[in-house]
């Protein structure tokens, strides 16, 4: 079995180390606003949010148009896109120094500097537009439904969830070029292992995009009367049959063992918590007379939710890896049982993390297992099993 690049892997440690020290600067806006809630003259019962607020109020006067009671979407809209404003202005230099600058480096590959400019610009105005309909879907929801807003945007976001879910073969058919697997020895072998599994997909795909070098990758997208199998061409090119097998095989666990549904789910359940915790920080932010605050429904409070919704999703996010992690070892002990090709196993492990930037060793922000605990597991599973 071919080992893993310790040069490569020694280059890719130092540039996730580094840009993980990056990353985390850019919570550094929010924590500073955040902190100027208490800039406050107790004196002169003056505070500096309270300034800002009363500055919005008076420029905001022409806007207050309510097309339902207590929500003002015009304000509401201009400040997140005030907001958004301020924080790309530091969120897109870093990030395209942190895809561009760094990788270059540490001598790994990366796009010319216009490209990833453009990568940026086009993930970030997405981000942009998505939080744009999100922000006012809650305060709609706050008009609505009052102080039970945080749990209608939680059913909101999972019904979103499924669909996407649902909907993520049509999603990769506009994006990438989609031909049917040719009868052959993997077709053959792939329906086999579903016989076994007691499952079946739509269809079985091998996924190209003319133009674009593509990672090597093989997936099962879609549940249900949608699901198919996905395998790129270059995994075909440079993978055996055996590797193929095993990692479809470790992707099919996981409609076997429900996963995606508990994933789902389990994202649910966090955000009740987290997002109940917010409703609850908000509305007593708001009563505080020295802000100036005009209730939850006022523009003003976009900033501030808007932080604590960073904050909530940085939590939710490593509690969810946490969580994935598990599940990831799971369906690995799955495919070497179902398969016995733990061999295979191990040195497609080790294929991923010479082609693909996956970093071998342990990395706590990361949705999956390590590559060298993932081999180290399949050997485990191999000494017990012979």
């Amino acid at each position: 079995m071919q080992q893993i690049n310790a040069e490569r892997q020694k280059r890719l440690c130092s540039y996730r180390a580094a840009r993980g020290t990056l990353v985390r600067l850019l919570g550094l806006p929010f924590t500073i606003l955040l902190c100027s809630l208490i800039c406050v003259d107790p004196v002169h019962s003056v505070s500096l949010v309270g300034f800002f607020v009363s500055l919005w109020h008076h420029c905001m006067w022409l806007f207050l148009w309510q097309p339902v009671t207590d929500w003002y979407p015009v304000p509401i809209l201009l400040s997140y896109l005030l907001c958004m404003l301020c924080l790309e202005a530091i969120y897109l230099p870093l990030y395209s120094y942190i895809d561009y600058g760094l990788k270059r480096y540490h001598r790994l590959p990366t796009f010319p500097l216009r490209t990833c400019l453009l990568r940026h610009c086009r993930a970030q105005g997405k981000l942009v537009v998505k939080w744009a309909v999100l922000v006012q879907i809650i305060y709609l929801m706050y008009a609505t439904l009052q102080e039970w807003w945080w749990c209608g945007f939680v059913c909101f976001q999972l019904l979103l969830d499924i669909g996407w879910e649902q909907c993520k073969p049509f999603i990769l058919s506009r994006t990438y070029t989609l031909t049917p697997l040719v009868d052959g020895e993997l077709k053959q072998r792939l329906q086999n292992l579903m016989r076994r599994l007691s499952t079946s997909v739509r269809g079985i795909y091998v996924l190209t995009k003319p133009g674009a070098k593509v990672a090597p990758n093989a997936f099962v997208v879609g549940w249900g009367w949608t699901r198919q199998i996905s395998i790129v061409h270059t995994m075909l090119e440079r993978f055996s049959l055996d590797e193929i097998e095993v990692i479809l095989a470790h992707e099919l666990a996981h409609h076997v063992y429900f996963d995606i549904w508990k994933r789902l789910f389990a994202r649910a359940g966090i955000r009740v918590i987290a997002y109940y915790l917010i409703a609850m920080l908000m509305l007593g932010l708001v009563d505080i007379p020295i802000y100036l605050f005009d209730g939850f429904s006022d523009s003003t409070t976009v900033p501030f939710l808007l932080s604590l919704f960073v904050l909530s999703w940085l939590v939710t996010t490593s509690i969810m890896n946490s969580y994935s992690r598990m599940m990831e070892h799971r369906a690995d002990e799955f495919a070497l049982r179902t398969t016995d090709l733990h061999q295979a196993f191990k040195s497609a492990m080790v294929r991923l993390a010479n082609i693909n930037e996956i970093l071998a060793h342990e990395d706590s922000n990361s949705s999956h297992p390590s590559i060298v605990s993932r081999i180290r597991h399949a050997e485990e599973w191999a000494a017990r099993n012979t």
